[in-house]
């Protein structure tokens, strides 16, 4: 394994590590939500739909890195969703 390949790997794992613990799921989750995870990227011109695509990548990025199971994911969807729900009351 050359230096590059060892560096990516070096930075998988941190993100792994960083991810796993209470705080980094704490993270992720506002990050799901103020990313625009569940949402639309579609803005009111194009300059507004990309930046809200800009967020939405970094999220996916970093979930892709850690290698985040599916059920993990739809539990912070509902997560989400049920926290909206309740703002709205």
């Amino acid at each position: 394994m050359d230096t590059i390949q060892k560096k990516k790997m070096a930075v998988i794992s941190a993100y792994q590590r960083l991810f796993s613990t209470d705080d980094g799921m704490m993270v992720l989750e506002d990050l799901s939500k103020s990313c625009g995870f569940l949402s639309s990227a579609m803005g009111r011109d194009p300059y507004e739909t990309a930046f809200n695509e800009g967020e939405r990548s970094v999220f996916v990025r970093i979930v892709t890195t850690i290698e985040t199971d599916f059920d993990k994911l739809l539990k912070l969807a509902e997560k989400e969703v049920n926290n909206n729900d309740q703002e709205d009351f």
